[in-house]
């Protein structure tokens, strides 16, 4: 069991009756508790009697209050509180001894909580305020070493699977496309490294470096599979990765596949839907621009011209 010292000073007749009580309850429940009322006079007086105590105490309580205070900084009028004087002294040089490495002393207040109150070379440690039950709880867990949780035994790690890309054809400038692409289509977990999401960038410009060079089956070919992995990717950086290459692509299937994915239940794919979707839309403003236009609007426009300059020619 755990020895204990109470160190305090005698504030009035009431505050001594609950430092009695407190060292009482302790007794009760296990705990060698000492105090200086349990004694008349030790034979060996009271300078050594609070040497002993101290040094032979597991844990010695300081019941901290503004008289303790005054007299432990040295603060008392004089010839008044010797006894705690006394008692700090031998505290003090126990922490110094031990390098200010302390788990030994601590403070308490058995009334009004007041941490100003608290010596400044405990400042730092753990208080008890002991007049609430949980209080007194906290403090007899700290005697006893009774944490209230206790720490769950260390499992074993697990081994997580390991993400690799198997495919020589996005390291190497992005030669054979066509072969690239249909890998992805048939293995596409090869191309998604949830460690490094450059390589998903890279996977993009291919797909649509692939897409621009080819017919529009095997564009459409591309489109379709994106689409089908949009559902079974579960990591929102794969979908935002797919979202952008369909943006890249262009179409007319992409770009409803891209204003599905505005609805993406991630707020980064949906970012990903979103910025494909205005791609998406570029593309197709700029393959319209480039269609020729029908012929009549060059007969129209060279009948315009025509007439200008007979009218000018007449004006003349």
């Amino acid at each position: 069991m755990p020895k204990v010292f109470i160190s305090y000073s005698h504030d009035s007749p009431e505050y001594q009756k609950r430092v009695l009580a407190l060292a009482n309850r302790l007794r009760r429940d296990g705990i060698d508790c000492m105090v200086d009322q349990y004694l008349v006079v030790p034979h060996e007086g009271w300078p050594r009697w609070m040497d002993l105590e101290i040094r032979q105490a597991d844990f010695v309580l300081l019941a901290c209050t503004e008289t303790y205070y005054r007299r432990v900084m040295g603060e008392e009028q004089d010839g008044k509180g010797l006894g705690v004087s006394w008692e700090s002294y031998l505290i003090w040089q126990h922490i110094y001894n031990a390098r200010a490495d302390n788990t030994k002393f601590i403070p308490i207040f058995i009334d009004t909580e007041k941490p100003e109150y608290i010596p400044t070379i405990l400042q730092s440690t753990t208080f008890y305020t002991v007049h609430s039950e949980i209080g007194y709880e906290d403090l007899y867990r700290r005697l006893t070493n009774q944490p209230r949780t206790i720490k769950p035994k260390l499992g074993q790690m697990p081994t997580l699977p390991l993400y690799e890309i198997k495919s020589a054809g996005i390291s190497d400038n992005l030669n054979n496309l066509e072969n690239h692409t249909a890998h992805f289509l048939h293995c596409p977990d090869e191309y998604f490294d949830l460690t490094n999401y450059e390589i998903d960038a890279q996977l993009a410009v291919t797909l649509t470096q692939h897409a621009n060079t080819n017919t529009i089956e095997k564009r459409q070919a591309i489109v379709d599979g994106l689409i089908a992995e949009v559902s079974k990717r579960k990591d929102p950086t794969e979908r935002y990765w797919i979202y952008i290459t369909l943006g890249e692509i262009g179409g007319k299937v992409a770009l409803e596949a891209l204003s599905t994915g505005l609805n993406d239940p991630d707020e980064f794919a949906r970012k990903g839907a979103s910025d494909a979707l205005a791609i998406c839309r570029t593309r197709i403003r700029c393959n319209f621009s480039k269609r020729k236009r029908p012929w009549w609007r060059f007969v129209a426009m060279i009948f315009s011209c025509t007439t200008r300059i007979l009218n000018n020619l007449h004006r003349l």
